[in-house]
C-alpha cells in the first residue's frame, strides 16, 4: 500500500511540475504566503519616540527562536542595492506589549512566529528613516537568523544591573520582557537625551511597579553624560552585581576601563553595535580590483565603508569582525586591522585573505572585489550590512 502511495505522489509531483512550469510549484505558494524562509512581513509599526518605532515583524515558521537580548539581520532594498543593518530583538512570541500598535489594542502579546525590533532614525541614513517613520504593514524584509551572546545566563544571578544608553536599551528590552520574574534585585540605569527621548518609558515605569527592578533615568541635556563615577553614586552596590552594559562606544569604553580598574572586568558584561576601533592606517591609494579607479582613503576607517562610500557593493555582514563575511582578498599591499595595530601585507600571487569591516589601508593596496561578486550582493542577500548606522 505504502508502494502505491508512494508511487502515485511521484506522479503527482510529476504532473505538477508540468502544469507549473516554467516555474516551481513552490513559487506559487509565495503568491498566497509572501513569508517565504529568509524573509519577514511588517504586521505593524508603532510610534515609541518622535525618531523611533517598534516593529512588529512575522517571520517564516521555520525561522529559529531567538534568545532574549539577541540581535539579527535586516535586508532592506534602496535603489536596487540591498543594504542589510542589525537590529536587537525586542520582543519574542508570547510577550506583551504595551503602547498603542498602529490602530491595535494595547497590551496584546506576540503572536506565534513574530518578533519586534526597535528601530532609531539617524539623519541622513537610507535604511533607519524608512523603517522609523515609513514602512507599511505588508511590506516584505529579508532577515537572517539571530545572533549574540548578549544573554542572561539560564541561572539568573541574584544581583543585576541594566547600564544602558540611548538605543543601547533596545536588547535589555528584550530581556526584561522575559526575564522580569526571575529578577530579585535588579536595578537599571539608562541615559538620555530628555525625558521625550527615552525609549519604552511607559513600559519601564510599569515595570518598577511590578517591584521586580528599580529604573533610573539620567537626562544628559541637563545632568551631562552618564559616567562611571555617576553609576557609582547613583548604584553604590554596582561591585557586588553582573552588570550588562550597552550603548556608544565612548560610554562603553569608560565603562570597561572603569570596572578593570576595579578588577571587577569579569561581572561586566558589553554588548556594541560598532566595533573598538584603536589604531590607524597610514593611508595611501586603494584600488577594489586590479582594473579598478584609485581611491584616495587617509587609512582611518575600514575598507568596507571606503568603498560603500565609492558606490561599491562590498560584501559585509556583522561589521564587528566577527562573522567573516567582508573578508576579500588582498592582492597587494597593506593593511591594518583597526583594533589591534596589527599589520597585514601580500605580494602579487600570494593568497591573503583580510576583513575589510575591521581593516584600513597601511599605505596603497589593491583588494580583490569582483564585478562578479558586486553583482551577486543584492541577488545572494549579502548586501550591505551596518549596526549602529542609518
Amino acid at each position: 500500500m505504502s508502494e502505491a502511495l508512494a508511487r502515485i505522489g511521484h506522479y503527482r509531483d510529476g504532473a505538477l511540475k508540468i502544469l507549473a512550469g516554467p516555474v516551481a510549484p513552490r513559487q506559487y505558494r509565495a503568491l498566497f504566503n509572501a513569508v517565504q524562509p529568509g524573509t519577514a512581513r511588517v504586521v505593524e509599526r508603532r510610534r515609541l519616540t518622535d525618531r523611533a518605532s517598534a516593529l512588529l515583524i512575522q517571520t517564516h515558521s521555520s525561522w529559529p527562536r531567538p534568545q532574549p537580548g539577541q540581535h539579527l539581520g535586516v535586508g532592506v532594498d534602496v535603489a536596487g542595492t540591498r543594504r542589510w543593518r542589525t537590529y536587537s530583538i525586542t520582543a519574542m512570541a508570547g510577550q506583551r506589549l504595551s503602547g498603542e500598535l498602529s490602530g491595535s489594542a494595547t497590551g496584546k502579546r506576540v503572536p506565534a512566529h513574530h518578533i519586534e525590533i526597535a528601530v532609531q532614525a539617524i539623519p541622513g541614513g537610507r535604511v533607519s528613516p524608512h523603517l522609523a517613520h515609513t514602512i507599511e504593514p505588508g511590506e516584505i524584509l529579508q532577515v537572517r537568523p539571530a545572533e549574540g551572546e548578549f544573554v542572561l545566563p539560564a541561572r539568573v544571578p541574584k544581583r543585576v544591573l541594566f547600564l544602558t544608553a540611548g538605543s543601547g536599551i533596545t536588547p535589555i528590552m528584550g530581556i526584561l520582557r522575559h526575564h522580569l520574574s526571575d529578577l530579585d534585585q535588579a536595578t537599571l540605569v539608562h541615559a538620555a537625551p530628555t525625558a521625550a527621548d527615552v525609549l519604552f518609558d511607559h513600559e519601564l515605569t510599569a515595570f518598577v511597579e511590578s517591584g521586580r527592578i528599580r529604573v533610573m533615568r539620567h537626562f544628559t541635556t541637563e545632568q551631562g553624560r552618564l559616567d562611571p563615577k555617576s553609576v557609582a553614586q547613583l548604584v553604590p552596590e554596582y561591585d557586588t552585581c553582573e552588570t550588562w552594559a550597552c550603548g556608544p562606544p565612548e560610554f562603553l569604553d569608560h565603562l570597561a576601563a572603569f570596572w578593570q580598574s576595579q578588577g571587577l572586568e569579569h561581572k561586566l558584561h558589553v554588548e556594541r553595535f560598532q566595533p573598538r576601533l584603536r589604531h590607524s592606517g597610514s593611508g595611501g591609494v586603494v584600488r577594489f580590483s586590479e582594473t579598478g579607479a584609485p581611491v584616495a582613503s587617509d587609512g582611518s576607517g575600514p575598507l568596507l565603508a571606503v568603498g560603500e562610500a565609492h558606490g561599491i557593493a562590498m560584501p559585509s555582514g556583522c561589521r564587528m569582525g566577527i562573522c567573516y563575511r567582508c573578508a576579500v582578498p588582498l592582492v597587494s599591499g597593506s593593511v591594518r586591522d583597526l583594533r589591534t595595530g596589527e599589520v597585514t601585507s601580500a605580494e602579487p600571487g600570494e593568497h591573503v585573505t583580510v576583513q575589510t569591516c575591521i581593516s584600513g589601508n597601511a599605505g596603497d593596496c589593491v583588494l580583490s572585489v569582483p564585478p562578479t561578486l558586486a553583482a551577486s550582493v543584492s541577488q545572494s542577500g549579502v548586501g550591505l550590512m551596518e549596526r549602529g548606522a542609518g
